[in-house]
Parts: C-alpha cells; sequence; structure tokens
C-alpha cells in the first residue's frame, strides 16, 4: 500500500465530476488533481476561508470568508479570472451555486 505526502489542510472538498481535490489553507484555496494530488491551481482569499463550494459543472469554486463578508470566486482553467462579492456591514450567511454553475445566490440576515 502506497500513501501521498502529508498536505496539512483546513478542509477540502472533491469536485462533482470527480476529477480534483480543493482544500482551504488559512487564506488560500489549493485545487489539486484527484488522482495524482499534484497542485492545479492556487487562489489566493483576502480572509481565512471559512467554507468553499464547488459549481455543479466544476468549472468554478466559491469561498465564503470567515470575518469580511466576502464571497471569492475562481475558474478552475482560467486562473486569470475571478469575481469578488462584497455585502460590506450586512454580510453574508451562506453563498450558494445556482444550477447552471454562472449564478451565486448570497443569503445574508438583517436585524
Amino acid at each position: 500500500m502506497r500513501f501521498s505526502e502529508l498536505h496539512k489542510h483546513t478542509f477540502g472538498q472533491w469536485s462533482p465530476d470527480g476529477r480534483y481535490l480543493a482544500a482551504a489553507s488559512m487564506g488560500r484555496v489549493l485545487v489539486r488533481d484527484a488522482e495524482t494530488l499534484k497542485l492545479v491551481q492556487v487562489f489566493v482569499c483576502c480572509e481565512k476561508v471559512a467554507r468553499i463550494e464547488w459549481s455543479p459543472d466544476s468549472q468554478y469554486i466559491l469561498a465564503e470568508t470567515s470575518k469580511q463578508g466576502i464571497v471569492q470566486v475562481w475558474c478552475v482553467s482560467d486562473a486569470d479570472w475571478s469575481c469578488r462579492i462584497d455585502e460590506g456591514l450586512a454580510g453574508v450567511t451562506r453563498a450558494r451555486w445556482g444550477p447552471s454553475s454562472r449564478h451565486v445566490l448570497i443569503m445574508t440576515e438583517f436585524h
């Protein structure tokens, strides 16, 4: 039996198509090839990552930050493409992908 080298990450999630493994490590999201565990992309977030979620088509990944009410989105196949959603003082309770993989639903609580 062979084991991979140790990778220290807070949490991870397989892509829906099973090709990638995304893992959060402080303010970074690391995307690895599922078979070899070699790095495919490294995305830098503005804050510590609290949660990640793959788009249904496995082309995009979003990251919710722990403090700032910001959601960042990246494209796995195009490292130059990114999106930042900032809800300011309202914050972000949860961000979810729409079924088309081209829309992000942002939920927030107003008190």
